[in-house]
């Protein structure tokens, strides 16, 4: 009984399932999560902030929100200005692309219950240099 043709020649058969193998991690690495973890810096001002949640999966192309829960702690009023920053681990093109920011710019946050803002951003699809783990910084600072 003859043998197949690929049987008697290993190797094709080696470099056709090499190649199937990275072009599927390939494309996963296109379309996997990405864990963004939602973190502020707040800047010699009276305020309590927290990020809700503090850490989501998100997909690449898929809006995702996240509350920040900001209390003024200080009898007076606050004026901040406030917007995204970089994360120290950001090298180049920033993966996150922030859309709707309603805690961004200028603000006078008022003594009394946390007030809640929403952030919408996207994560762009994963390059092969790209990060699974991000970081979306939100800095609060007083005016300058």
């Amino acid at each position: 009984m003859p043998m197949p043709d690929l049987a008697r020649r290993p190797i094709p058969l080696l470099i056709l399932t090499a190649s199937l193998l990275l072009g599927l991690w390939l494309a996963w690495r296109f379309v996997q999560p990405v864990n963004v973890t939602i973190e502020s810096v707040v800047q010699d001002l009276p305020l309590r902030v927290e990020a809700a949640p503090a850490q989501v999966q998100a997909r690449p192309g898929s809006m995702v929100r996240v509350h920040f829960r900001i209390q003024n702690v200080d009898p007076a009023g606050q004026p901040v200005r406030g917007g995204p920053g970089r994360s120290p681990t950001d090298r180049g093109a920033p993966q996150v692309e922030v859309f709707n920011l309603t805690c961004g710019g200028a603000h006078t946050y008022l003594p009394g219950p946390e007030q809640e803002y929403a952030v919408n951003f996207r994560v762009r699809s994963l390059g092969l240099l790209d990060r699974r783990e991000l970081t979306l910084r939100h800095l609060f600072s007083p005016p300058d």
